[in-house]
């Protein structure tokens, strides 16, 4: 568990404790969102014993904002974004988005499979903003099975127009051939959208 010190540190910029809930909201995603919080986990560590403080954590949209803080790969701090996770009742698909999204910035693959397994395990719908990632987690882990089983969910629940996601299903080989069938594409068309790849996730 993460250490939860009362961290009142000039250096973070001052919040009210007991304001109506949702300008607790806002002052505990402002001050995640801080210059200062990404500056260090140090400082991210303070802004978290103050969200504490603040009862925000359990508020999805702020445990989430700290799941992808403390998931910058420039902190090399994934365990503690997973830490949160486990912490977060009941995580809603904004929470597993950044986790696993987090995984996948921390080159991490497998894990954010594992994430994205316990997300459905929850019952946690996932969304548009879900399938990009996993896609690229299964082309980065080579994992062909979990691949073509990610590409049946994404027809299963109506993703498969969304061009963003045609993007991200060229790179995994896999399922090159069943998109192309499906939108009567030339395999060569395909490839020209894979310089796209970097930019679109």
């Amino acid at each position: 568990m993460i250490s939860t010190t009362a961290a009142t540190a000039s250096s973070l910029p001052p919040h009210h404790l007991h304001p109506s809930s949702a300008d607790q909201q806002k002052a505990a995603l402002d001050l995640l969102n801080s210059k200062l919080c990404g500056s260090s986990v140090h400082h991210l560590k303070q802004a978290h014993a103050l969200v504490l403080k603040m009862g925000q954590f359990q508020d999805h949209y702020v445990a989430g904002t700290l799941v992808k803080c403390y998931a910058n790969p420039q902190f090399k701090s994934l365990e503690l974004a997973l830490k949160v996770v486990d912490s977060v009742q009941n995580p809603n698909v904004f929470v597993w988005n950044n986790i696993i999204r987090g995984c996948l910035g921390n080159d991490e693959p497998l894990e954010a499979l594992q994430m994205y397994y316990e997300m459905v395990d929850s019952d946690t719908r996932p969304n548009k903003f879900t399938f990009p990632a996993i896609l690229k987690a299964c082309s980065n882990a080579g994992a062909q099975g979990e691949g073509l089983q990610v590409h049946a969910q994404i027809v299963k629940r109506g993703f498969l127009h969304d061009l963003h996601h045609m993007l991200l299903q060229a790179s995994n080989h896999i399922v090159i051939s069943s998109w192309t069938a499906h939108f009567g594409l030339e395999a060569s068309s395909v490839g020209s959208y894979l310089g796209l790849l970097n930019v679109t996730i």
